[in-house]
């Protein structure tokens, strides 16, 4: 149980612990493009707000490394960048998305991919009055130092993930050692009592519902080992009464299966004493004794017979019991009444052939 709870709470735990990685990082990439995005506007507003025709534009050329602006004449020329471009070789950018949305009066932040540099940015453009004349104010940011500004956080976030998860690991086995070290206690009080060996021991320390748990097995297992105890002292009683009686005496299930037998039955018949659980075969063969006690099982109706085992004389009572499937068979010795019985029948016999002849005898003396 110990080994199964340490895989599903690890799993849950690295699941748990990955999820939390994977939006800590969309999170602060998220938050990354927002800032670069907010910087991106709030820059060309900046710029908006300053530029007039008497600047000189080349000004801007000295903008900082990160955010590259661009000014845009109404038909599309480049008229500087803050990079170093051929402004010769610059296409125009009248149908950049965000001129066109500059000029319709909607400006709009766009990402999209830079021709010039070869790399993704996040454009903004600004339409400004220049007296006469308008021109664009565009400002990008390239997307790569974004990520950069992730990378430089992300092994930050992969220390945390490391710490979180080994205090995970320390708790989870402090807490699983107070847990289940009850529950091993309990384990081998229960094997304790299955071997008759069971000593109450109240086990705490741990947390309520587990105390409470632990202390509910206890009271289970007092009234377990008391109701043993008493089975036990019947069983005694019982055993007793049966081996003080002087017939033998053996109870068979359906199955034809000794379930109890005492000492007298088991001296008649000269068995195993450990017969007990054995099929009727191994108690006796004697096929009027089998017979008899299968009738009684198949019909039941109770059987009485008298049978010669060994030497002596029993008269043998086959009874089904009220107690489901269960049949007794006793065995009771009449040899010395059978002998008895023999006996007086020869006596009375010979007491009637002698007064037939003393009969006769003065019969013949009445003749004389």
């Amino acid at each position: 149980m110990k080994k199964r709870l340490f895989v599903y709470t690890s799993l849950i735990i690295l699941v748990g612990l990955l999820s939390f990685l994977a939006i800590s990082i969309y999170t602060t990439h998220t938050n990354n493009v927002r800032f670069a995005t907010d910087t991106v506007v709030e820059t060309a507003h900046i710029i908006t707000d300053l530029y007039s025709e008497d600047i000189d534009i080349t000004k801007f050329n000295k903008v900082g490394n990160n955010i590259r602006v661009t000014v845009i004449s109404p038909d599309g020329t480049v008229l500087a960048d803050s990079h170093p471009i051929d402004m010769t070789l610059a296409e125009s950018h009248l149908n950049r998305p965000e001129i066109q949305a500059a000029a319709s009066g909607s400006p709009a932040a766009y990402t999209r991919y830079s021709e010039s540099f070869g790399v993704d940015f996040i454009y903004y453009a600004l339409k400004t009055d220049g007296g006469s004349s308008y021109v664009f104010i565009r400002t990008a940011m390239p997307v790569a130092s974004i990520n950069a500004y992730l990378s430089q956080s992300l092994p930050l976030l992969i220390i945390v993930f490391c710490l979180v998860l080994l205090f995970c690991s320390v708790f989870y086995q402090v807490m699983m050692n107070r847990i289940t070290k009850p529950f091993e206690s309990i384990e081998l009080n229960l094997r304790l009592l299955a071997c008759g060996d069971y000593k109450p021991r109240r086990i705490t320390g741990s947390y309520v519902e587990v105390d409470q748990i632990t202390g509910s097995i206890d009271d289970v297992a007092d009234i377990l080992i008391n109701s043993i105890n008493e089975l036990s002292n019947e069983k005694d009683k019982l055993n007793y009464i049966v081996n003080s009686i002087g017939d033998g005496l053996f109870v068979i299930d359906e199955n034809m299966n000794i379930v109890l037998i005492n000492v007298a039955a088991i001296n008649i018949f000269n068995a195993d004493p450990d017969i007990i659980g054995r099929n009727m075969n191994y108690l006796t063969y004697d096929g009027a004794v089998t017979e008899s006690v299968g009738a009684c099982i198949r019909q039941g109706e109770n059987i009485i017979l008298e049978h010669m085992i060994g030497d002596r004389i029993y008269l043998i009572t086959v009874k089904k019991l009220p107690i489901e499937e269960l049949t007794m068979i006793t065995l009771s010795d009449v040899t010395e009444v059978r002998e008895n019985a023999k006996r007086c029948e020869e006596f009375f016999a010979n007491a009637s052939e002698a007064q037939e002849a003393l009969c006769q005898r003065d019969g013949s003396l009445d003749n004389i």
